[in-house]
């Protein structure tokens, strides 16, 4: 399973029935709001960004992937209070675990966004929680040569010597 895809499910897992947004948590880019009851929630990767400078073998990635949580509630006088409570009941769950089960090695809100979209057949108010996640992943196993043996030559004062050593399986 690609890491990104196991860091929605875990952030769906922690988030369904756990909010007023109840079961509507959806993985994709955006709640299906003209065919769902509000509020509900949507999940979704925004960018994945991979340092691979680690020089260690076998290689991790570390990579750096913009989680975002976006919620929508119905339009209403009170559309900031009800946008409020539901963010607050997500800061809470998420930041009750920053590991999401173990599926990350971090996870912290950096950034929300609020506005309402009053066009359209349904008007409804609407955040965007972004959170920074960091996960490291390895290398597949299948893109690493097996190292079979190691070869070690030395020049010392002039003379040379020359090790071939076969690494037992």
């Amino acid at each position: 399973m690609h890491p990104r895809q196991r860091i929605r499910e875990a952030v769906v897992a922690t988030l369904a029935n756990r909010t007023a947004a109840g079961p509507r948590v959806v993985k994709m880019l955006s709640v299906p709001h003209r065919q769902s009851a509000l509020p509900a929630l949507a999940v979704y990767i925004k960018t994945d960004t991979i340092d691979d400078t680690d020089s260690t073998a076998p290689r991790e990635l570390k990579r750096g992937i913009s989680l975002v949580i976006q919620g929508m509630v119905d339009l209403s006088e009170n559309v900031d209070d009800l946008l409020d409570d539901l963010a607050l009941e997500v800061e809470a769950r998420m930041g009750a675990d920053d590991t999401l089960g173990g599926a990350v090695d971090d996870c912290v809100l950096s950034q929300t966004e609020l506005e309402v979209l009053p066009d359209g057949e349904r008007p409804v108010g609407m955040f965007n929680m972004e959170f920074n996640v960091t996960v490291y992943t390895s290398v597949g196993a299948e893109a690493v040569d097996p190292f079979r043996t190691g070869d070690t030559q030395y020049k010392l004062s002039g003379a040379g010597a020359r090790d071939i050593i076969p690494i037992p399986e």
